[in-house]
């Protein structure tokens, strides 16, 4: 039998999301406009709402949010 490794995150998933979206954001920021800018965008809002979704899922009961704004596509 294969054991995998486990790792210990320091901080929650939800958290990580969150930096992940941040450092995106930052790194977006330093770029001009275009495709590689656009992609960086794309993964910081894909992260927000990975992060939503799970605050979501990991409520009690797990009902539906009563702010979807998560959900919601930025205007451009």
């Amino acid at each position: 039998m294969i054991r995998r490794l486990r790792v210990r995150h320091e901080s929650s998933f939800q958290e990580r999301l969150l930096k992940s979206a941040e450092d995106a954001r930052a790194q977006a920021d330093q770029l001009p406009a275009g495709p590689e800018r656009k992609r960086l965008l794309q993964k910081a809002r894909q992260s927000e709402i990975a992060a939503g979704i799970d605050d979501w899922i990991s409520s009690p009961g797990s009902h539906p949010p009563a702010n979807l704004d998560f959900m919601k596509k930025p205007k451009a």
